[in-house]
């Protein structure tokens, strides 16, 4: 273990003296993550609907219904002119023929569905209240003839799905992308350099390498981690997420030492992988080649994961990465469910045991180490 010490010292400090790369781990997700938010503009409130200008040859009650909710409306008698949509977004043509009232929308524009979905919202309001009306007017009591309308409540639903959801997901995503580049240099690299014999022929087990080399790794894997976190914090500060504070509320000490330990053991797994795939590389390259179909593939997973009730993180919950993020996204929540988080720490842990066992059989095998 004090070799691995050693190692582990020497390699932070020959790692720190790359300045790119200490803008890559700290700065990067430091500002990424918040620029993602603003320019995109999730969780903001929600914008006020707009309104559109309704034209109309003869005025009916649907018309002047609109006309309360502050829609500008334009009379035209002519309907070829009224066609032409050209300062406008609905014609409403009432007809003294029948009873049928139409609705003319101008299908190129893009928010065509928009607005056709805002006026159908709209009329069924309309109904209603033209409905009551009528039959108050006739002295019928509404609700012997109209049914009760229901209203919907929801309870204990979360306010911080968007926190939930996306921080597990960008602290995996720099976890990985933090560790590929050192993790693949610390062994691949130095074959590529032929300055990893120098270490072999020293008095150090090749178990301290391999274990000072994950050590220096997963360091700067969890800064990025870190720094990924104080972005999220940026967007608490600067209310860029609406309600995002009320997730520090869930934070107690035990929920944010049980939401700790589950980040280390995903970088222990995430850096395990990467040294299995680098001691097994003769290049940087070809283990980049190796290492970007399960980036990806994991990405994809951790993208499926972000709606819950997908049937991936429903059929495949207990599975490495998907129980880190969905227990990441229970502690942000507030749910804390103890058998699930100890699987998902423990299952981190196993399968970190066994990677680095394969990646100490190959790093002890010259066939590998040396192979062309």
């Amino acid at each position: 273990m004090r070799d691995s010490i050693l190692l582990f010292k020497k390699e932070m400090i020959a790692i720190f003296r790359d300045k790119r790369l200490i803008l890559t781990v700290t700065l990067v997700p430091f500002i990424f993550i918040p620029a993602i938010f603003y320019f995109n503009g999730i969780g903001r409130n929600t914008k006020p609907e707009k309104k559109f200008v309704i034209a109309y040859n003869e005025k009916c009650p649907y018309v002047s219904f609109l006309e309360k909710y502050n829609f500008q409306t334009v009379k035209i008698l002519d309907k070829s002119d009224a066609l032409k949509f050209d300062a406008w977004d609905v014609f409403v043509y009432n007809s003294k023929e029948d009873t049928l009232l139409k609705l003319y929308v101008n299908a190129a524009k893009s928010n065509s569905g928009g607005i056709i979905k805002t006026m159908e919202r709209y009329y069924l309001s309309f109904r209603d209240v033209y409905i009551k009306d009528k039959l108050k007017s006739m002295q019928i009591d509404i609700y012997k003839v109209i049914p009760p309308t229901i209203k919907i409540i929801r309870i204990n639903e979360s306010k911080n799905s968007i926190v939930s959801f996306l921080l597990p997901f960008f602290i995996l995503i720099y976890l990985f992308s933090n560790a590929i580049g050192v993790g693949l240099d610390s062994i691949a690299g130095e074959k590529e350099r032929n300055t990893l014999q120098i270490l072999l022929v020293n008095r150090i087990s090749r178990e301290s390498i391999l274990f000072g080399k994950l050590f220096s790794t997963m360091t700067v894997s969890l800064t990025g981690a870190i720094f990924s976190i104080l972005g999220i914090l940026v967007l608490y500060i600067f209310k860029i997420i609406p309600n995002a504070g009320s997730t520090l509320l869930n934070f107690t000490p035990v929920n944010f030492s049980l939401f700790s330990i589950i980040i280390l053991s995903l970088d222990m797994l995430v850096v395990s992988i990467l040294i299995l795939i680098s001691s097994y590389s003769r290049t940087v390259k070809e283990g980049q080649g190796y290492i970007l179909p399960v980036y990806f593939i994991i990405l994809i997973l951790g993208m499926a994961v972000m709606n819950p009730d997908s049937s991936i993180a429903v059929n495949f919950a207990n599975w490495p990465f998907i129980n880190s993020l969905l227990s990441m996204q229970n502690i942000l929540n507030g749910n804390i469910h103890t058998s699930y988080i100890v699987w998902t720490i423990v299952s981190n842990i196993l399968f970190t045991i066994i990677i680095l066992k394969i990646a100490t059989i190959l790093f002890n095998r010259e066939s590998i180490i040396f192979r062309k």
